[in-house]
């Protein structure tokens, strides 16, 4: 799944960052459980919540974390169709 973030997108609270210099993925996982693991071993290895796991209206569960250097990683269990 590829996609962008717009300059003119609303900031939600602890919103997704476009700087220079760090980078973002999204990591499909196999479960909505599996979301939630890999959540929590982020968080635990000393990454920050950006969004913690919820439910999508899409289908799957996602969440956001972002390591030490700024760097974002979105986890989820929608592969798309």
């Amino acid at each position: 799944m590829c996609g962008s973030a717009q300059r003119s997108a609303p900031a939600a609270a602890g919103s997704y960052q476009r700087r220079v210099g760090v980078g973002s993925c999204y990591l499909v996982v196999p479960s909505d459980e599996a979301v939630d693991e890999v959540y929590e071993k982020a968080l635990a290895a000393g990454g920050s919540s950006v969004m913690e796991p919820e439910d999508q209206d899409y289908g799957g569960r996602s969440a956001t974390v972002r390591d030490a250097e700024g760097n974002q990683y979105s986890i989820g269990s929608y592969a798309g169709e």
